[in-house]
Parts: structure tokens; C-alpha cells; sequence
């Protein structure tokens, strides 16, 4: 029900609000003291300022890569689009634990109760740490860009991962992606369900391997070739080919982040593959060059002056590509940790399966930084890091490992609020602690981008997790009850919900005669093929007689607001936000429905 990964072609979902109004609750103690729904020239509120807190993870490492801690906010820099910003909220996390002043021992991973036999389903269980520092990990298998031999030899070690490096407060999920995403575990805070998934995955075939082969025809071709020209065609077709299907691996990653952008707390993509081309084909159009240039071939030299393949090349360029994914990963706080799971790659041209081709070693070279710079790219953008060139991944990924325990986080209030703009982020050491410590401005990593989203934008975020991964958070202990449901004439149903929340739980202010007080709700609904609609936004006016206020709050009463929501027949997730806009506090839940 909540795996709504699939793009919405089209809205088949109908949902809309009809006659929304508070109105007085129905049992005795809400008819006393429930609020009346009043028009908005009854209230005596302005527009609601919204103020929030920019959160920037940071890393700071030693030059063998060793977590540095002990750090004060004093020793940091923050700016933003190259202007200071005064830090307000700073964490320290060592050990998977927040430092407080007075502590000087911090417990190692063993010794922080690493329960694996919980009594209930492991879903998400609570956690002592903030729900905003706490670790949401996504493991993405990208299916179409690895090989079966190099996916199955890292899964071992990332079971070991998985098993050793987490524990009951992390939240984790196995999504696999082959021209479509697919969850493969939903968050858990249970990691050997994560664990064991990875088993079904090792029968899946890797897009890869048939790329690779196809590859090695095309040198071959090329190496044998009595006319450029087709060798050039060639060259051209598989570049596009390659080009194609990254930019839908890029466009089902980008899914996947978008889900993210309203799961709190800190968010870690990490990303399995062998590598994605920062320039789809660049190393065959090299390897062009270098047979132009070689003079083989029956029409070389008619060829020559009428073509350049490396200046080709930059036709099938996708850095663009790769900023915009990086800016809208550290947009939204996700951060990238890229693997390459080809390991420690040796020259391909040098295999058997190539056989004796006179090109250069600079062909392969090419080819492995193609692949791997986008990895780097985005690991560094997003304040990540990137495993690569390597077969240790034991070492990778307890470098990982310890980005997850050692970390801090610097907060602030920026000077504007909902402008919907991207901003430039910066963190630096003072010079004299990093001269003290030996630290290079390299061993600082953090997002190096925000955007400023509205509130409008930052609710309906959050309802999409909510309804894509099952997170509900309710700090105004609201209630929602089915009421009816009723067939119309068009096939649709009007389906009524009634949204309690507890007038004890509401910032009120006193308004002549009355308590009045201002909250908002989002709806959004998903139906069991994945298709949402469209988020809608209600305003809902509290006001509570002076003279019954004292007594509603002594036998707990509460408020009601009446949703009418017209839905087509069949099993639908309904996403539900409450947001009081004196407090700045905000409920988010879901309810299955079956309609019909």
C-alpha cells in the first residue's frame, strides 16, 4: 500500500474536499466545549511567520580519514551564499550518541544495546535520539549498471555492514532498480531484514555485463575497420544507447530523493553500481581519435579532415545532469555514499576478452574515470563520500560507518523564509584551530546547498513519506475516524473523516470573549497502483467561549474538523497533516481505506 514509487501518469485518484468546516465534536464533552467555526474576519490573526532551522551535517576528518572530535561551534564558520551566519543549534555525535557538556565517556557501538530479537514487528521503532538527527538509510542496487560477479562479492560485505555498523535507532530500506524502482524492504529499524533481502537479489541479471560485451564489439569493430565512417556510426549509436538509459537510472534516483525530501531527520543514499559516464561513449570516441590518427582504415584520410571524435563526444555530456541531481539531493538533505562494485579495476583492453588491440592504455583510463568521477561527484556535493578503485570494501565501509556515529550539526535561522530559492552553503574551520589540528578545508565535507522550500512545499513533503514509507509523527496527538461513506451517482465515493485534536495540545490567545486559535490541514491520498493526487490545503479556525475553557481543558476536550473527501473504489492510503500555526507544531499521519 505505501510503495507508491511508480511515476502518476495521469491522475486516475480522485480526491478533493467538499463542505469542510469545524464543527463542534459529537459526544457530551465536545459539544460543551468544541469550537465553533467562525469566518476569518472573526480572528484577529495576521499572516503566520514561519521560522525555521537549517540543519548542515558536517564531517571533519583527519588526513587518514580518522573522525576529529571534540569540536566547539567556536571552532566553526557557516555561511551562507558567501555571507556569515550566526550558529544557533549545534550537536555533537560520537559515537552514534549526542555529546552533552558533562560527558566524557562515550559507549561504544557494543555497549549501546544492540537488541536484534525485538518482541513485536520490527517496523519503525521509537528512538531516544532527536527525530532530526536521526539516520534514515536507503540501499539502492542499481541493477541496470552492475555486473552479477561484482554485486554478489560486495553484497557480503555490505550483509557485514548492515549486521555490525547499525543499530535500533537507524532506520533502513533495500530498494532495487532495473528501468523501474522497486522496494525491496520498507524502512525497518531492524537491519538483518535488510541483511537477508539482499539473498533474493543475487539472482537478478546486471545490466551491465551486456553493456560491456557490446563495448568490446564496438573496439573490435573498430580495430578491424576498412571504413571510419562506420566505425563513427557505430561509436555514435552505442553512445546514445548509453545515454538513454542514464538518464532514466538518473530519473528513478531522482524519484527515489523526491520521496525523501519529507522523511526528518538525516538521510543516506547508498548508491550500489559499478560506475555511471559522466559522458556516455567518451572512451570509444577516443579510441576513434586515436584510429584517425593511426591512419587505418580505406577513407582515413578523407575522414580526417572532416571529423573530430572527441569534440563528438561532448554531445552525450551529462554533468549537467548530475549538478541538478546532486542540488536536489542536498536540497533535501540527503547524502550520497557511492560504491563501485567493480572493485579494483585493471586494464580492460589488457583481458582476454579483447584480445590483441593496438589502442593505448589512456582508452582504459579514460573509461574508468568516466565511470567513477560521477561517483565522486556526487558524494562530494551532497558531503558523502565515494568508495572506488578499491577491493577492500571492508575499509570503505566502515568509513561510512563512522560518518553515520561522528558527525556534527550546525543550525540557523536564515533571514528569509519560503522564497523557494536555492542557497549556497559553506563550512569552514578558523584557521587557527585547522592549522592546530592539521586539518585541510578537504577534510571538512557537508551538503554544499539548501533550498528555502515554503511551507506549502515542506507539509506536502512530509505527507509523501508519509504515504510512500509509513513515518507519522504526532506531537498534537490528533485522532482520525472513518465516519461514512456513500456511493454517488458518478461511481465515485464521498467518504466523511473526522479530525480530532485536543484543544490541550493548541496554542490559544484570548480574543475578546473567546480562545481562539489558528491550524491548518493537507490532504493527500494514494490508491494501491502508486497514483497520488494532487495535496490540498484547508484552513481551520478554533475558537473556544472564555467561560468554558478552564473546565474544557479539566476533562480533556477537543476540537473536530470534517473532511469530505470524494474517492474512486479500491484499497487507498489517506495522508493527513495538521499543522497549528501558533506553536509551529505539526501531526502527520496515514489511514488505509478501502472504498467501496
Amino acid at each position: 500500500m505505501r510503495n507508491i514509487l511508480k511515476s502518476a501518469a495521469g491522475l486516475a485518484l480522485l480526491l478533493c474536499l467538499q463542505g469542510v468546516s469545524a464543527q463542534p465534536p459529537s459526544d457530551d464533552v465536545a459539544e460543551a466545549f468544541g469550537a465553533e467555526a467562525e469566518g476569518d474576519s472573526g480572528f484577529a490573526f495576521g499572516e503566520t511567520i514561519y521560522v525555521k532551522i537549517v540543519n548542515v551535517d558536517v564531517f571533519v576528518t583527519d588526513k587518514k580519514g580518522n573522525p576529529i572530535t571534540g569540536l566547539t561551534a567556536e571552532d566553526f564558520e557557516l555561511t551562507e551564499n558567501k555571507s556569515p551566519v550566526a550558529i544557533s543549534n549545534f550537536y555533537e555525535f560520537r559515537g552514534g550518541s549526542e555529546m552533552k557538556e558533562d560527558e566524557e565517556e562515550i559507549p561504544t557501538p557494543q555497549q549501546r544495546a544492540r537488541d536484534r530479537l525485538f518482541t513485536s514487528h520490527p517496523g519503525l521503532q521509537d528512538s531516544t535520539i532527536p527525530e532530526d538527527q536521526r539516520l534514515n538509510l536507503v540501499v539502492y542496487v542499481d541493477h541496470l549498471n552492475i555486473t552479477p560477479v561484482g554485486r554478489n562479492r560486495l553484497f557480503r560485505y555490505l550483509r557485514q555492514f548492515l549486521r555490525s555498523k547499525l543499530d535500533r535507532n537507524d532506520r533502513a530500506m533495500l530498494v532495487s532498480y532495473n528501468r523501474s524502482v522497486k522496494v525491496i524492504r520498507e524502512f525497518t529499524s531492524d537491519p538483518q531484514l535488510i541483511a537477508d533481502a539482499t539473498y533474493e537479489l543475487e539472482m537478478h541479471t546486471g545490466g551491465r555485463s551486456l553493456q560491456n560485451s557490446e563495448r568490446g564489439d564496438v573496439l573490435r569493430d573498430m580495430q578491424n575497420a576498412q571504413s571510419l565512417y562506420q566505425s563513427e556510426a557505430r561509436v555514435r549509436m552505442f553512445a546514445e544507447n548509453v545515454y538513454n538509459d542514464l538518464q532514466f537510472t538518473l530519473d528513478g534516483i531522482r524519484e527515489m530523493v523526491n520521496k525523501l525530501a519529507g522523511v526528518p531527520g538525516r538521510k543516506a543514499f547508498l548508491y550500489i553500481s559499478e560506475g555511471l559516464p559522466m559522458r556516455a561513449g567518451e572512451d570509444l570516441f577516443w579510441a576513434l581519435d586515436e584510429a584517425k590518427q593511426n591512419n587505418t582504415g580505406q577513407d582515413s584520410g578523407q575522414y580526417q579532415s572532416q571529423s573530430n571524435p572527441i569534440m563528438q563526444s561532448f554531445q552525450y555530456d551529462a554533468t549537467r545532469l548530475f549538478s541538478d541531481l546532486g542540488d536536489l539531493a542536498a536540497a533535501n538533505r540527503v547524502t550520497f555514499y557511492t560504491i563501485d562494485a567493480a572493485g579494483l579495476r585493471v586494464g580492460g583492453m589488457r583481458s582476454a576478452e579483447y584480445g590483441a588491440m593496438d589502442f593505448s592504455s589512456n582508452i582504459d583510463s579514460i573509461y574508468t574515470r568516466n565511470l567513477q568521477d560521477s561517483l565522486v561527484f556526487l558524494a562530494d556535493k551532497t558531503g558523502g563520500r565515494a568508495i572506488v578503485n578499491t577491493n577492500n570494501f571492508n575499509a570503505g565501509f566502515d568509513k561510512i560507518a563512522a560518518d553515520f556515529e561522528n558527525y556534527y550539526s550546525l543550525g540557523f535561522s536564515p533571514s528569509h523564509s519560503g522564497t523557494g530559492r536555492r542557497y549556497n552553503l559553506d563550512v569552514t574551520l578558523k584557521k587557527d584551530v585547522a592549522k592546530r589540528l592539521g586539518i585541510r578545508k578537504s577534510d571538512v565535507r557537508f551538503r554544499d546547498n539548501y533550498r528555502d522550500k515554503p511551507l506549502e512545499k515542506e507539509m506536502g513533503d512530509a505527507i509523501l513519506a508519509t504515504l510512500a514509507f509509513g513515518f507519522q509523527s504526532n506531537p498534537l496527538g490528533i485522532t482520525v475516524e472513518p465516519q461514512s461513506r456513500i456511493e454517488r451517482d458518478d461511481g465515485s465515493w464521498l467518504v466523511t473523516l473526522l479530525v480530532k485534536l485536543p484543544v490541550g495540545n493548541v496554542q490559544l490567545v484570548p480574543v475578546r470573549e473567546n480562545f481562539q486559535g489558528r491550524a491548518r490541514i493537507w490532504v493527500q491520498a494514494a490508491d494501491s497502483k502508486g497514483r497520488t493526487s494532487p495535496v490540498q490545503v484547508e484552513n481551520w479556525n478554533i475558537s473556544i467561549p472564555a467561560s468554558q475553557m478552564e473546565e474544557a481543558l479539566a476533562v480533556d476536550g477537543y476540537t473536530t474538523f470534517e473532511l469530505k473527501l470524494a474517492m474512486r473504489k479500491g484499497e487507498q492510503v489517506v495522508g493527513i497533516a495538521v499543522r497549528d500555526d501558533l506553536n509551529a507544531k505539526a501531526s502527520y499521519l496515514s489511514r488505509a481505506l478501502v472504498i467501496g
